[in-house]
């Protein structure tokens, strides 16, 4: 069985906790790093790459110029993106950023479980 390795930029602590414990959870997923902020992706060495990102919408609360520029710009620099947020995914899909799923907070264990399987198997095609 592939274990692959996944980053998580998501700036609320509680979040990034729960998506950290979801990550050790399941088998196939192995965390290789963990950001608070979109604008620490600019140090590689800070984020090497890695099979998958769960990326968070927002960068900081209503900062709303960063859903469409800086979070477009920074998504572009990773190959596989699971978004994590609590817009729709239409919402996600009008911003033109390339992503595998879509990750509706508030998620449940199950709700991670489904989403990062269906991505692992887009990746395995």
């Amino acid at each position: 069985m592939r274990v692959f390795t996944c980053g998580i930029v998501e700036d609320e602590e509680l979040a990034r906790a729960l998506i950290t414990k979801y990550v050790q959870r399941y088998n196939q997923l192995r965390l290789a790093w963990c950001i608070e902020s979109l604008s620490d992706t600019v140090d590689k060495q800070q984020t090497p790459s890695v099979d998958l990102v769960f990326l968070d919408l927002l960068d900081k609360p209503n900062d709303s110029y960063r859903i469409g520029d800086g979070v477009r710009v920074n998504a572009d620099q990773f190959q596989n993106v699971i978004i994590t947020t609590a817009y729709p995914e239409s919402f996600v899909q009008s911003l033109g950023i390339r992503y595998l799923k879509v990750l509706t907070k508030p998620f449940t264990y199950p709700m991670f479980e489904q989403v990062v399987t269906q991505a692992l198997a887009l990746l395995k095609q």
